[in-house]
């Protein structure tokens, strides 16, 4: 009654909208943090070892299908080098194409220069390049020559698969270092020092995300150099370093640089080696 009194028909205010309000869009989260960074890592581990498993398998079927052996007998061919070297490579091979659908979908709706800027997929200077790749013999050269002087591996001592791999010679020492000099240095700098780091900096800020990607980076490799505690300190180093160079640089191309170099000179160590044992 008051608003009759004080507002006559025609100054009357409008009516509120019966209409609700339509509600807002959901909020869409671009690019990487934390817990998808740790997504990618899972998806690594897992589709690795998945796609491995697929191709023992299939290997193992056609092994016995076409010339029936026995278990044991089977068993040890499906653990020779080249079966182990084939699965492994064709695991790495595809667990990295799933971590690099993912990451395109965790960016998508974001502009293509911010999502490589983050990841680390960006140009950098000549000179970190070839600087990185002065890095990466030195270091490899240094590991060699100060553990088989200071701290010799023991005789008989006990090795991961790509180094019994590399001392066999033949073909699975040629795959060994396809995969080591080609294969594993793009693909494990893509997922540690640019998906990882950019998910975990975002998330815990850059100290936080040094050490956890370091860290990550040498457990995976714990394979290859739990038996020898040298080779544990060159690849911790190694990661140190790697990640150093991503920061410096702010791409990921000089650390895929000096982690090939590192790898190429440990080849040519051991070539060097086994051709004059």
């Amino acid at each position: 009654m008051q608003d009759l009194v004080n507002h006559p028909d025609g100054d009357r205010p409008p009516l509120a909208n019966s209409h609700p309000a339509a509600p807002a869009p959901p909020l869409v989260v671009s690019g990487l943090n934390a817990r998808r960074a740790v997504a990618l890592l899972l998806v690594y581990v897992l589709g690795q070892i998945a796609i491995a498993v697929v191709v023992g398998v299939v290997l193992g079927l056609y092994y016995y299908f076409s010339a029936p052996i026995e278990p044991a007998q089977l068993a040890k061919r499906l653990q020779s080098p080249t079966v182990l070297l084939t699965a492994g490579t064709l695991g790495i091979l595809g667990a990295a194409w799933l971590v690099a659908y993912l990451t395109r979908r965790f960016f998508r709706g974001t502009p293509k220069s911010d999502a490589l800027r983050v990841l680390g997929l960006s140009r950098a200077s000549p000179q970190y390049f070839v600087t990185a790749a002065v890095l990466g013999i030195s270091l490899a050269v240094s590991y060699v020559l100060v553990a088989t002087k200071f701290v010799p591996p023991s005789h008989g001592q006990s090795v991961g698969p790509l180094a019994r791999a590399a001392a066999n010679g033949g073909f699975p020492r040629v795959l060994f270092a396809i995969l080591a000099v080609l294969i594993a240095p793009p693909i494990e700098e893509f997922l540690f020092r640019g998906a990882l780091y950019a998910g975990f900096e975002k998330s815990w800020g850059r100290a936080t995300s040094i050490f956890l990607v370091t860290v990550t980076f040498v457990l995976l490799h714990l394979s290859e150099t739990r038996s020898y505690w040298p080779a544990l300190v060159a690849i911790a180093i190694m990661a140190l370093a790697l990640v150093a160079v991503r920061i410096r640089s702010g791409s990921i191309g000089p650390a895929i640089m000096l982690h090939a170099y590192y790898n190429l000179g440990l080849v040519l160590m051991v070539v060097a080696a086994s051709s004059h044992s």
